[in-house]
């Protein structure tokens, strides 16, 4: 016996579907019995829809209406509304749109909770934008000039460190420097939390660069 529960569409069995005469759950197309990997930012994510919806954070997003105080209210809404003299106050009415109430809630919460966000499976800054009027892109740090980092490795070189440890760091300043770097999600972080990530990110991909770099060097030697 199939649990019909939540749907739309026609004929549809199963729960949650909004297509047409699908059997399974969660489907938007027609005559379908098994149930799709969840999606984020358009792309599939391997895993179950319980555990995809346990990785969205609950926001509390300003729609719909809420309650204001009679000293609150415009001369306008006291008009419009007299039992605010016996009630203290009315109900206003918030015509927002997601993409407008989404950032008058995402200012509000803590650099934990914009994380979860951020962490999100494919997370993309462009789509997250039209989807709720919040660009990430805007919080991140101001980009690093070239000329800086160049001074900075040189100066580092001459201070004797090892050829792992400039390249980590100079891995770690073209990841700060540039927004288009696969952690910039890390950016909303205090310097406190984001040094380790950033840290064990640049480390592991200076022992790929020297790694591969020392294989160019021995086949080199080999051809010579």
């Amino acid at each position: 016996m199939t649990d019909e529960r939540d749907n739309s569409g026609f004929s549809n069995s199963g729960s949650k579907n909004s297509g047409n005469w699908n059997f399974g759950n969660r489907n938007s197309g027609f005559f379908c019995t098994e149930t799709p990997a969840p999606i984020f930012f358009d792309k599939p994510f391997a895993s179950t829809w319980e555990e995809a919806e346990n990785l969205i954070p609950y926001i509390a997003l300003p729609m719909g209406c809420e309650w204001v105080n009679a000293a609150n209210m415009t001369d306008a809404e006291k008009e419009s509304a007299p039992a605010h003299v016996t009630t203290g106050g009315f109900l206003r009415i918030l015509n927002r749109t997601v993409q407008e109430a989404f950032p008058l809630a995402w200012a509000k919460l803590d650099n934990e909770t914009k994380q979860r966000f951020l962490n999100l499976p494919n997370f993309d800054a462009e789509k997250f934008l039209e989807c709720t009027g919040v660009d990430v892109r805007k919080e991140m740090p101001a980009p690093v000039p070239a000329p800086a980092i160049e001074a900075g490795v040189a100066m580092l070189i001459e201070g004797g460190m090892t050829k792992r440890e400039v390249a980590a760091l100079s891995i770690m300043a073209a990841i700060i420097s540039n927004p288009g770097t696969r952690i910039v999600n890390f950016h909303v972080l205090d310097s406190g939390v984001i040094a380790p990530f950033l840290a064990k990110e640049a480390i592991a991909l200076a022992d790929a660069l020297i790694a591969e770099l020392d294989k160019g060097k021995d086949t080199e030697n080999e051809m010579a």
